[in-house]
């Protein structure tokens, strides 16, 4: 009798299953253009804000600009809208490596969920910007 697999085996298979569905990063938008854009955008947003802190955890340096809305879970890539959402600066959080990939494509909602800590940083750093969702 053939056994399940065991629940790492399926959650290996799940994320391989995940990765062949997902656009590439050239087709989220991370290509040259992104490259180019983010480096001074970022530096801009740590002499404006007068921070170099990650605004998740406070203790890293930000090295990376994260996406507020994950722009792939309200459009498709490609589209105007998502065009639109991707490059409104706005939204851009700077992080440090490890809370960017902590927060994944998280949207804010999920983010209060899974995460409120760091949803609670997210919504106050969008407020003192005078964003709202």
């Amino acid at each position: 009798m053939p056994m399940a697999p065991k629940p790492r085996a399926r959650a290996v298979a799940a994320k391989q299953e995940y990765e062949q569905r997902r656009f590439t990063a050239a087709q989220r938008g991370y290509g040259s253009s992104w490259n180019k854009a983010k480096g001074p955008a970022l530096r801009q947003m740590v002499v404006d804000e007068a921070d170099p802190w990650c605004r998740y955890c406070r203790r890293n340096e930000a090295k990376m600009l994260d996406h507020a809305i994950p722009p792939t879970r309200k459009h498709m890539p490609g589209t105007p809208e998502y065009e639109r959402l991707f490059w409104e600066s706005k939204y851009w959080i700077p992080a440090c490596s490890e809370c960017n990939s902590e927060k994944q494509d998280m949207l804010p909602a999920e983010l209060e969920k899974k995460k409120p800590e760091m949803h609670k940083k997210l919504i106050a750093v969008l407020v003192a910007r005078g964003v709202t969702l």
